[in-house]
């Protein structure tokens, strides 16, 4: 039987990720649970809940809402590509890997408080792998990682001193900066049948490409490590798909929407355009297309960010190059970010647009 502990650890969990409070709230609508305006209001209604409330039905929303939003919402993606058969013997054994007596092996499936992820070590990042489970596309290992992140974020000034009150009268807002340590919550999935390594990183706390590349260096020597254990003779590092040709492969398939690209024109011009709207396709917007004809369809392009139609919400892809990679047949990007998802099945979907 569930406890109101455990249905204050699930929210608590959601509100640390900053999950997208209106997707919560639809979420709890769907399955007649309390809603409010903003987390302040909306927990004291939990708080409150009578003695004759459905508490199972509640932790096994608020519990598939967090397992999915660590393992699916907002992932940086690395592929690697191994040889025919090659994978298979390299992965035996892999659940020895599971480390349960780690700082976060101790909280899992919740993230361990700030105070303690500053304890850990940042050099070389303290990283554990902390869970392994089976499925359908092969398994998966949860990697949990002490993180470093800057995030901006509105400051309510209302209760400050009048004398600040008086100095912030002509600002409409307030934002502050704010670098803290996070749990980040990556993964490895091991297809043995594909005879590939999907690696996500955790994007939260909005993540610069800089720090990305630093995490992904992190898990790729885990993993040569690792391998290497059993039996790898190569470099992990360069067994990494490049995704640079999906990008005008993406724009030129007309399913989903084309919400922003990056491409230099013939003319000489480093072009960057983005539809406001994610239902909205820039292929279809009439400045594009009519600035395509002035230069008779003459571009390159160098980045993308494409969505579909999940049913009602959006999901997607993005590829982050650069223009210096325009034209260039040997340009690499080796890394990809997928969002939106809200579940397995969608991860899945735009995967596959990604590697197929």
């Amino acid at each position: 039987m569930a406890t109101k502990i455990e249905l204050s650890n699930y929210l608590d969990g959601l509100r640390q990720r900053q999950i997208n409070f209106r997707d919560l709230t639809a979420a709890f609508r769907e399955n007649d649970m309390p809603t409010a305006v903003g987390w302040s209001k909306l927990l004291p209604k939990f708080d409150s809940l009578p003695a004759d409330a459905d508490l199972d039905t509640y932790v096994e929303v608020l519990k598939s809402l967090y397992r999915n939003h660590v393992l699916y919402s907002e992932r940086a993606v690395v592929v690697f590509q191994f040889q025919t058969e090659e994978l298979a013997p390299l992965v035996h054994g892999i659940d020895s890997w599971v480390e349960t007596d780690s700082v976060f092996a101790e909280s899992f499936p919740f993230a361990v408080q700030e105070e303690t992820l500053k304890t850990l070590s940042s050099d070389p990042v303290y990283t554990r792998i902390v869970a392994s489970k089976s499925g359908e596309n092969g398994r998966t290992m949860i990697c949990c990682s002490k993180r470093y992140v800057r995030s901006r974020e509105f400051i309510d000034y209302s209760e400050f001193p009048e004398a600040v009150l008086k100095a912030l009268a002509a600002y409409d807002e307030i934002v502050g900066v704010r670098s803290r340590f996070v749990q980040a919550f990556d993964t490895l999935n091991f297809r043995v049948s594909e005879d590939r390594i999907v690696l996500t990183i955790d994007l939260c706390g909005n993540l610069s490409l800089q720090d990305v590349g630093r995490a992904i260096i992190v898990h790729v020597d885990m993993l040569q490590d690792r391998l290497a254990s059993n039996g790898f003779k190569g470099d992990v590092g360069e067994l990494r798909v490049n995704f640079f040709p999906k990008i005008a492969s993406l724009y030129a398939t007309a399913d989903g929407v084309v919400e922003h690209i990056g491409h230099v024109t013939t003319s000489g011009s480093n072009k960057s355009e983005r539809m406001r709207a994610k239902d909205k396709d820039l292929r279809k917007e009439p400045y594009h297309q009519e600035g395509l004809k002035a230069i008779n369809g003459g571009t390159d392009l160098f980045s993308i960010s494409k969505q579909w139609d999940a049913g009602g919400y959006y999901i997607g892809i993005e590829i982050p190059g650069t223009h210096k990679q325009a034209g260039d047949p040997s340009a690499k990007v080796q890394v990809a970010v997928i969002d939106g998802c809200r579940n397995g099945t969608d991860f899945r979907k735009v995967l596959n647009y990604l590697v197929q």
